[in-house]
């Protein structure tokens, strides 16, 4: 770790336990601000050592400061419109990650969200698509089972998901509005969610620090949490996370994880910590639909062959062919779509480039799968 990257895992760490930060200053103090920008953490970063800096720094944290206030009032103002307009429809849902885990921290306006995110009934689609338009919400994206909307202020995530996919139990009928998620199934909803993080961009600290705080917080069951980790496949992704999550902000696991690599593990510390708020967006992970074909053994041509003709599983989770997903006898036109997006969207070089990168990055390819498969991370499959 650098100066800076050591200072910020402190300075982190001193916050969630509501001590000061003692010690830091000088130059260290600038490549703070800057790493602290890159991952969304500058709100932190002023209210630790906010007094330390000056000049065109120190303007620059408490603007950051203002607009971390402001975001978060008008998140909750959104949230709260959500809740008491489900619960008057008599529809429920269940908010999962960032809007839950804010208010766990010891300053919640700090924690900077990117959306709102929730899970509804796989049968209440239609209903709460109206009802999200009614209130002025625009959808703006469909990945799988998620909808993506946004309105002047706010976006929000909607997954209509059964419990066998997210691992979260739906709530007796007749429930409306908000229904909280029991801790360990929401814990293990975290872990899930932070593997498909890695495996497709990445993920940046923030993740883990959100991880650290609700470990914190406390309130689940350790042996509970282990067998739902067991059940869903990825315990020894959950011991890299978990001890991550520990060597940095001090927080252990509810349960006995295990040992780890430490070569692999300082990997993904490393990535971790070059990341940006989501996670880094890198030539390694944009050749991750390579490296999960590699992953079953498939060669450079048969790789070459289902990057121009995505199998079912994955076209459904492309943007543009969200009115796959369900329609599986579509798969044919959605082919034809792909190739005209190719074909004038893009210049014919890029599209060439593209194609051929299983033929270009083979030992890339192989070198990344085999560092997931180490992680813990199934590629063959989505952990919900």
């Amino acid at each position: 770790m650098t100066g800076a990257q050591s200072l910020l895992i402190r300075l982190l760490r001193d916050h969630i336990n509501r001590r000061p930060t003692e010690g830091a200053g000088g130059d260290e103090l600038h490549g703070l601000a800057v790493l602290a920008a890159i991952h969304g953490l500058s709100g932190f970063v002023t209210a630790q050592l906010g007094d330390r800096y000056s000049g065109d720094e120190e303007n620059a944290l408490v603007s950051s400061l203002g607009s971390c206030a402001a975001e978060y009032v008008r998140r909750r103002e959104n949230y709260e419109e959500l809740k008491n307009a489900f619960r008057d429809a008599g529809l429920w849902f269940i908010p999962v990650k960032g809007i839950l885990i804010a208010e766990e921290y010891p300053v919640p306006e700090l924690r900077v969200m990117g959306d709102i995110d929730i899970i509804i009934s796989k049968d209440e689609r239609r209903p709460v698509e109206n009802l999200l338009k009614t209130l002025g919400w625009r959808e703006t994206s469909r990945t799988g089972d998620t909808v993506s909307y946004e309105n002047a202020t706010c976006s929000v995530d909607v997954k209509a998901a059964g419990s066998s996919d997210t691992g979260i139990k739906e709530p007796p009928e007749g429930s409306a509005g908000e229904i909280i998620p029991d801790r360990n199934e929401h814990l293990v909803y975290l872990i899930a969610h932070l593997a498909n993080h890695i495996k497709e961009t990445g993920c940046g600290i923030r993740q883990f620090l959100d991880l650290a705080v609700f470990l914190k917080t406390g309130g689940t069951d350790g042996e509970r949490v282990r067998d739902l980790i067991e059940n869903r496949g990825f315990s020894t992704f959950a011991a890299y996370a978990f001890g991550l999550t520990e060597k940095w902000f001090g927080t252990p696991a509810p349960y006995s994880a295990g040992e780890t690599d430490p070569e692999v593990s300082g990997r993904l510390g490393d990535e971790v910590m070059s990341g940006g708020v989501f996670g880094r967006q890198n030539s390694e992970n944009g050749l991750l639909f390579s490296a999960k074909n590699a992953s079953d053994g498939a060669g450079p041509v048969r790789i070459f062959f289902r990057r121009l003709f995505p199998p079912y599983r994955q076209m459904r989770l492309f943007g543009y062919c969200g009115w796959l997903n369900g329609r599986p006898y579509l798969l044919p036109v959605a082919w034809i779509v792909r190739l005209f997006r190719c074909v004038f969207t893009r210049s014919p070089a890029e599209s060439l480039r593209t194609a051929a990168e299983p033929f270009r990055y083979r030992n890339e390819i192989g070198e990344r799968a085999g560092y997931l498969e180490k992680l813990g991370i199934p590629l063959d499959r989505e952990f919900f």
